[in-house]
């Protein structure tokens, strides 16, 4: 499947009412056009999940909590790391 498929099936288990009441808990970051074939889940993101989906080919990560801000640099390290393996990544406090 792909990014916009799987979305799809993400507004029809929590319905587009839910996610926009909720959007600043709910989001993709690093949206590409690959392939889905493996998911991978956590419930924080940190740089060694983000490794370990690697080591695992994972194409799409899905986590409770979005890399925390309030660590100085880790969102922005996260990100890095995500574009350098290709992996998409959707988060949801939902």
């Amino acid at each position: 499947m792909n990014l916009n498929e799987f979305k799809v099936i993400i507004t029809k288990l929590f319905n587009r009412e839910l996610l926009e009441e909720f959007q600043d808990d709910y989001g993709f970051t690093n949206e590409s056009n690959i392939c889905i074939s493996k998911i991978g889940y956590c419930t924080n993101l940190s740089i060694d999940t983000i490794e370990k989906a690697a080591e695992n080919k994972v194409d799409l990560m899905i986590t409770h909590h979005d890399a925390w801000d309030f660590i100085y640099g880790l969102r922005e390290q996260c990100i890095k790391k995500l574009k350098e393996i290709l992996v998409i990544f959707l988060y949801m406090v939902l």
